[in-house]
């Protein structure tokens, strides 16, 4: 069972030992085997935890498909279809902002302003620890977010979201992420326990912009892929 107060002792912990770790020397065969790994146990996580309940009629009449829900990326043992996203291959750094950016000006600049706000706000705190980088533990949550999308990031050591996130964690991020409509004002303080009120807050936020960045990627690279075949 999830005790929140003792995963933010280990999060502290991970912090400060982390920065000894060489995992600058991993090859990217290596960061893909990790990244799969994490991806195919991400499978398991939230999904069989949490029941599903049934859409209500008020909101059923508004629905084209009430039972349209996330699909998994992948399954362990089971072939996919679908190919990972690599970043190195089409990013919002290097892509999707300046592709959104021409076809909708000022657009491109306030939502990289909104996830980089998201991304780097901080009080280098977490819980009652001070002068604390939590960048790496920041980075994790987003990483991890991506990666139950496909979105593989290869200048990331996905062992790090093992060492910043436990199971249980990763169960909430992931409800929250693919089934929020499953989330319980429970589970939400059960999950954070150990944060204060404003990191609960910014670990949501963590949570929504990480998703909504991945599947913009997914559509800002298929209207690329269309108006490079419309103009070959």
């Amino acid at each position: 069972e999830l005790d929140g107060k003792r995963m933010v002792g280990d999060i502290f912990q991970s912090l400060m030992t982390l920065p000894n770790a060489s995992d600058d020397e991993a090859t990217e065969e290596e960061k893909l085997r990790q990244f799969d790994s994490i991806e195919t146990d991400a499978c398991r996580d939230a999904r069989d935890l949490l029941v599903k309940a049934p859409c209500p009629e008020f909101v059923r009449c508004f629905l084209d498909d009430p039972d349209f829900e996330h699909n998994d990326f992948s399954q362990r043992g089971e072939y996919s279809s679908v190919s990972t996203f690599r970043t190195h291959e089409y990013s919002w750094e290097d892509h999707g902002y300046s592709l959104l950016s021409r076809l909708y000006p000022d657009i491109g600049t306030l939502l990289d302003q909104k996830f980089s706000i998201v991304e780097s706000l901080t009080y280098h705190e977490i819980a009652d620890k001070q002068g604390v980088d939590t960048s790496p533990f920041r980075q994790a949550v987003w990483n991890y977010i991506h990666c139950i999308k496909g979105i593989f990031h290869d200048d990331y050591m996905y062992s790090d979201v093992n060492t910043f996130l436990q199971r249980d964690f990763k169960t909430y991020i992931k409800a929250v992420t693919c089934y929020p409509e499953r989330v319980t004002l429970t589970s939400f303080k059960k999950a954070l326990d150990g944060f204060k009120p404003s990191e609960r807050v910014h670990i949501n936020l963590l949570l929504l912009e990480a998703r909504f960045q991945a599947e913009l990627l997914y559509a800002l690279r298929a209207l690329n892929r269309y108006i490079t075949l419309r103009s070959s």
